[in-house]
């Protein structure tokens, strides 16, 4: 909410807003009540043991508010409250006992300073929307149990090729730019080299040595068959013929490597060893290129590592194959899903944090080489639970409460015990069920009419539960 809009509601808090309980009371009824009080009914011993309902402190097993069922089975008896709607041997308002028994038996209950029953109510429909408040259904959803960690994008050290010469050169072309789409095989570079202008020229010695070594071979292959040869020459000249091929294939091989052909310009071409993206060009013309000399590199993004930096105490808990969601900053409504790869097995002795690695597909091309990120590693899924808009969740006394409106211009505190957060929503237990009208934007305006000391002091007309001012 803008801080303009934030004071005009205060302002219409402070004029319209009143405190009351759930129902109406009628006065001359409270008169009555005031003038014979009835006794207590005693309380069971029976009814303080046994588990506690967590919303309302009453034996869980008998708590009419969770188990709606059993309030005509306690009416049948005589053992009602009617003022507060609870059997009045259990009643927690009419036997505070029970309530503080509650809260010794375990510290999970939701706890609030604010009275079961008591709402907040708006004199009018028009005060109520001017307040700018806004609800939004409680739902019931599952968390995965994760890591959380900073993590930076790069690409996959796979699909990734640093362009070099395999011998020394000047480049001479060159044949694309920085950005360029390139395919396997596609030119990148011309050199010009002494060095592969030597062997060329040793190429064609050698083939030229392969031509004579083959005619030699047949002219002492003829004599031996006319009888006028010996069967040594001919030997000997098939050893100088597979000498003379292998040295060839030998100088061949080495020219194919530098991407040269075997003519004697002395010019060879650098090609491009997977498809992807040019990336990085160092290289211009007359540049002195070796294999020192990076000319360009080339990637494919379409596949993309996170390497994720997970503090040493959970390190123990990640393994292969666990599901990673990464967010960036930039791409808001984009989560990138992949799957741990990785995991180093030392520590940085820096940062305390272990390495590890996930493989994302890099879908639209969104996510870049060195981009800062936001990873989750699942561990296990997580079991279904109520959430709530973070914002929703209020501070009161010692515990938490969230707002829930229960009709027009009426909203009910209510206690809640806070769980996991998971960006915009918060994992809360207590008296909410799913489906509950909880406030999402104005809580904050709500609470500030809970106490007296508040910014909304005096504003408002206190009821307590039972219809007390």
């Amino acid at each position: 909410m803008h801080p303009s809009n934030w004071m005009l509601a205060l302002a219409v808090f402070a004029l319209g807003c009143e405190r009351a309980t759930a129902r109406e009371h009628d006065t001359s009824a409270r008169a009555t009540t005031a003038a014979a009080p009835q006794a207590k009914r005693p309380v069971d011993p029976k009814l303080l043991s046994g588990p506690r309902c967590k919303a309302h402190g009453a034996v869980e097993s008998l708590c009419t508010k969770c188990n709606p069922k059993l309030e005509p089975v306690f009416r049948a008896k005589g053992d009602w409250c009617a003022e507060h709607e609870f059997p009045e041997s259990i009643c927690p308002i009419c036997h505070p006992e029970l309530g503080e028994k509650a809260l010794a038996e375990g510290s999970d209950r939701p706890s609030s300073s604010v009275a079961p029953g008591t709402v907040v109510r708006f004199k009018s429909p028009a005060l109520e929307q001017a307040a700018g408040i806004t609800v939004t259904d409680a739902a019931r959803a599952a968390f995965d149990s994760g890591i959380s960690a900073v993590a930076r994008i790069e690409f996959d050290p796979n699909r990734v090729a640093d362009v070099r010469a395999p011998v020394a050169g000047l480049v001479k072309e060159i044949h694309v730019e920085l950005g360029s789409l390139v395919k396997r095989g596609t030119v990148l570079f011309t050199l010009t080299s002494v060095e592969v202008g030597q062997l060329q020229g040793q190429l064609r010695a050698a083939r030229q040595r392969v031509l004579t070594a083959k005619a030699s071979l047949e002219r002492e292959s003829k004599l031996e068959r006319a009888g006028v040869g010996a069967r040594v020459n001919v030997e000997r000249a098939d050893r100088a013929l597979a000498e003379a091929q292998a040295e060839a294939e030998a100088l061949q091989s080495s020219l194919g490597v530098s991407g040269a052909s075997g003519g004697g310009s002395g010019r060879m071409q650098l090609k491009s060893p997977i498809a992807g993206v040019v990336v990085e060009r160092k290289a211009v013309l007359g540049t002195l290129a070796s294999s020192e000399t990076s000319l360009a590199t080339v990637a494919d993004p379409s596949v993309v590592s996170a390497l994720i930096d997970v503090r040493e105490g959970d390190a123990a808990r990640v393994k292969n194959e666990q599901p990673v969601l990464v967010e960036v900053d930039g791409v808001s409504d984009r989560t990138f899903v992949g799957k741990v790869e990785w995991v180093a097995p030392v520590v940085d002795p820096r940062t305390r944090t272990v390495l590890v690695r996930a493989r994302l597909e890099n879908v639209g091309g969104l996510l870049r080489n060195n981009q800062f990120a936001r990873a989750q590693i699942t561990l296990e899924p997580g079991r279904a639970g109520l959430v709530v808009p973070v914002a929703s969740v209020q501070r009161q006394g010692d515990g938490s409460l969230v707002f829930v409106r229960t009709g027009p211009g009426v909203y009910e505190p209510r206690a809640v015990k806070v769980g996991r957060r998971k960006q915009s929503l918060v994992e809360v237990e207590g008296d909410l069920e799913s489906g509950d009208d909880v406030v999402a934007e104005g809580a904050f305006l709500l609470k500030t009419e809970l106490s007296k000391d508040g910014i909304g002091a005096g504003c408002c007309e206190v009821e307590k539960p039972g219809g007390k001012r």
